[in-house]
């Protein structure tokens, strides 16, 4: 009766190691390898094996790989020789898959730039950058590559939605989901919202608490200085950096560019009148410095929201 007994308990004991083995065998056992895009390696100065930058670039993306779960990170080695990095996952990662990407930049950084002061590296699921000056909150166009796509483009109707597709998406052309004609309804819709001192109305009720209202209102305020007519008025490229890093004084934006108005919609939008009189020939700028003139009769023809 023992013997039978113990038998039963082994049985019962291989039969779980077995069970547990299987499971391990199901785990995976090697990281997924994330796919290589592009790097740019500028080679303009360079450091030499076993300096003081060598050791301040190790300990930089030693730093950078062990904040790879935040998605997003910047850190500076500092003096003697210091060295200043970033990197940046895609948003839709999870934490173990944006870690295994800044793992491998790192590697491969070193191995295809190698004793580059700095470089750059993408993958399609995150980037990496270091440099031996700042690059923190600096606009720099010279840091970018190209990439073209495999997939060939024959015909311009494989850009076009069918029109079932489109008659879904708009509840069979609903005028309620029309959002204005002639391409420019976004920029009409933002202007009549900033000038009836409620321009967070732009966002989506969905995302509601999940963003600053004044980051929110400094982007929308800088959009607009953007869409002025007068092309010398709108800020550069450099200047909108500078007004996204750090909190100043803007001026007021003009009316943008491609405001139109009609009498469809003259009872909607009380208070806001036009720049021009309405029984004279009105001046739209179309190309920064290209103008378009257009008569009163062509004008009411744009139907925005």
């Amino acid at each position: 009766m023992i013997s039978s007994s113990s038998n039963l308990s082994s049985a019962l004991l291989i039969s779980f190691l077995l069970t547990v083995l299987h499971f391990l065998s199901l785990s995976p056992t090697s990281k997924a390898t994330p796919t290589y895009s592009a790097i740019l390696c500028p080679n303009i100065s360079t450091y030499s094996p076993n300096s003081t930058y060598q050791s301040s670039l190790k300990y930089l993306l030693s730093a950078l790989s062990s904040a790879a779960p935040d998605g997003f990170f910047n850190f500076t080695a500092r003096p003697p020789d210091p060295s200043y990095g970033l990197f940046l996952c895609r948003g839709d990662l999870s934490s173990t898959a944006c870690d295994d990407c800044v793992a491998a930049a790192s590697t491969e950084v070193l191995r295809r730039c190698p004793q580059s002061k700095s470089a750059t590296i993408w993958y399609d699921e995150c980037m990496l950058r270091y440099s031996d000056t700042s690059i923190f909150s600096t606009m720099d166009i010279t840091h970018n590559v190209m990439l073209a796509g495999n997939d060939e483009i024959t015909t311009l109707r494989s850009l076009q939605y069918d029109l079932s597709t489109i008659r879904a998406v708009t509840n069979n052309f609903s005028d309620d989901n029309k959002i204005g004609m002639g391409g420019f309804g976004p920029v009409y819709k933002a202007w009549r919202l900033w000038k009836d001192g409620t321009p967070l109305d732009l966002m989506d009720p969905a995302l509601e608490g999940s963003y600053s209202r004044n980051e929110v209102h400094r982007c929308i305020h800088i959009g607009l200085l953007c869409a002025q007519p007068d092309p010398d008025a709108r800020p550069s490229m450099a200047k909108v950096v500078r007004m996204l890093s750090r909190y100043s004084t803007m001026s007021l934006p003009q009316q943008p560019a491609f405001f139109a108005r009609s009498r469809t919609t003259s009872s909607t939008l009380q208070g806001l009148e036009p720049d021009w009189p309405m029984d004279k020939p009105m001046m739209l700028p179309v190309n920064e410095e290209s103008i378009a003139e257009l008569d009163r009769r062509q004008h009411e023809k744009l139907r925005p929201i």
